[in-house]
This record gives structure tokens, C-alpha cells and sequence, in this order.
């Protein structure tokens, strides 16, 4: 393998990809990318069933899943699929954005659109009463 290491603009060394030029703070991290990335079609598929997508690296899937009867919509964890069950699945958009015409159906995701949406940047979600 022929690695590049080189010391960075901060004084640290970096490992460089002699093939695409990426570089890695860890000669492991440049190994794997080597190993798996670098010029590679995807060749990991999801874990999940009737998944299509497929990844480079492989991932680490739970053993077991858990799956919405009704919707079929699948989780990692049971909390997860419970919250699906109690707020999202057979329900339409229960909250709307006072600012625009965005609309979702937990209060949570509200406040995070809020948050981050970039036409909302000068409202301090706190002070908006959903």
C-alpha cells in the first residue's frame, strides 16, 4: 500500500489517499477507505427488509427490528416504533408552522423546523407558543 503521510497546517500528521487525494487523521482511516471506498461501487446492503440502499462501508445493524403492523414502516428501536404508533401512523399533520406553510405531526419536529429552517433565523423558538 502506498500511503502518504504528510504533517497538516496544524502540525499533526494526515494520511493522503495516493489515488483521490482524501486525507485521514488515522493511517486506519485511510486503510479502510482504501479497502472499501476508493474508486469502489457500494457493496454493503441495508439490513433492513426491502431495502434497496447499499453502502461502502459496512454498517452496524441491531439484530432485531421492529415493524409498524399498519404501515410497515421499520425501527431500530421499540421506543422508537411506539412513538410512530402513538403520534404519526393513520394521523394527518397535527401542527403547523405559525411562520410558513410547513405542517408535521409532532411538536418536537415542529420546534426543530423552527429552529433550523433558514427563513425562520430570527425566532427564538422559545418564545413561540405552538
Amino acid at each position: 500500500m502506498n500511503e502518504i503521510c504528510h504533517i497538516n497546517p496544524y502540525g499533526a500528521l494526515d494520511y493522503t489517499c495516493p489515488a483521490c487525494s482524501r486525507s485521514y487523521k488515522y493511517l486506519r482511516g485511510l486503510r479502510l477507505h482504501i479497502k472499501y471506498e476508493c474508486g469502489k461501487e457500494p457493496q454493503f446492503a441495508c439490513g433492513f427488509p426491502n431495502c434497496q440502499y447499499r453502502s461502502k462501508q459496512k454498517g452496524k445493524w441491531p439484530s432485531k427490528t421492529y415493524a409498524c403492523l399498519d404501515c410497515k414502516k421499520v425501527y431500530k428501536h421499540s421506543g422508537n416504533l411506539n412513538r410512530h404508533i402513538r403520534y404519526e401512523c393513520g394521523k394527518g399533520a397535527v401542527y403547523e408552522c405559525p411562520f410558513c406553510s410547513y405542517k408535521c405531526q409532532r411538536k418536537d419536529v415542529l420546534k426543530q423546523h423552527i429552529k433550523y429552517a433558514k427563513k425562520h433565523r430570527n425566532v427564538d423558538v422559545d418564545s413561540v407558543i405552538l
